[in-house]
């Protein structure tokens, strides 16, 4: 990298590691820091998703390219999102409590003002929307005045997951032509499908992560999915526990565990012990 990732991950400031350039390998590389630990620990995941970039995480665990290789890749990729994102005043928004067809009827209605879409299926209660700011502006305000309904701009730096990053994930998709990747050696259940896809060739997975940048994530149908094909415990890894809450939310029923500490190693460790 052309600065100090590991300071930026310690001290940031937190402008700059909300800015997608800093945010995405910074990001990655404190979630494949724990991954590493956890396998120099004997624990290893049959299955893995991520949201969003945390895709990029899971490709790496299926031994799709390594660490340095992924490092080289997001850095390109949120360049390519920076400067395409540059061209527009965009953002996101996260509806909660919305029934999914109101914000899609609301997304048809305002979308006469500027690009407008679903960026996240995140949960039974939660859905990002994504797109040009007066779009987004004009659904927050309609949502908001709808009963229990709460709608929030998230700090990202644009409008992630929409059509404004077409061409950037062509670019993209062409870029990664240059990389020696390497097939899945794990299953991965992909963002833009929420469910695995029978990948032969890199380049048919070049596509899915191309088109990932501008796609819509099913996070939820993701777990729903998992669940199904006889998944039964979550482990987390990266910082925060965002996406634990969020399986809270699609599976209460589930065991979910967040590793973003050495205490929560521990923790791991006491319930794959329990387990056995």
């Amino acid at each position: 990298m052309d600065y100090d990732i590991k300071k930026v991950i310690f001290e940031g400031p937190k402008e700059v590691l909300n800015d997608t350039l800093y945010t995405q390998p910074c990001v990655f590389l404190a979630s494949m820091s724990i991954y590493a630990t956890l396998k120099s620990l004997g624990i290893d995941a049959d299955i893995v998703a991520g949201l969003s970039l945390g895709e990029y995480s899971a490709l790496c665990a299926a031994n799709v390219f390594d660490v340095q290789t992924g490092l080289e890749i997001i850095k390109i990729r949120s360049q390519l999102m920076s400067k395409a994102l540059s061209c527009y005043d965009s953002k996101m928004a996260a509806i909660m409590n919305a029934d999914i067809q109101q914000i899609k009827d609301v997304i048809k209605e305002c979308s006469a003002l500027g690009s407008l879409s679903i960026a996240n299926y995140n949960s039974p209660t939660q859905i990002v929307i994504t797109g040009e700011s007066i779009a987004v502006d004009s659904a927050v305000d309609k949502l908001r005045n709808m009963p229990k309904v709460k709608a929030i701009p998230l700090k990202v730096s644009g409008a992630f997951h929409s059509p404004l990053l077409k061409e950037a994930s062509n670019d993209f998709t062409a870029y990664l032509q240059n990389y020696d990747l390497k097939l899945p050696k794990k299953t991965i259940y992909y963002n833009i499908c929420g469910e695995p896809i029978d990948v032969n060739d890199i380049s048919s997975l070049a596509l899915i992560m191309g088109k990932q940048m501008s796609h819509s994530v099913y996070f939820m149908q993701t777990i729903e999915n998992m669940i199904k094909d006889g998944v039964e415990l979550f482990v987390e890894i990266g910082p925060g526990s965002t996406l634990s809450k969020l399986i809270s939310k699609i599976a209460p029923a589930s065991k979910v565990i967040n590793v973003d500490s050495i205490e929560d190693i521990a923790k791991l460790q006491e319930v794959l012990a329990n387990e056995q």
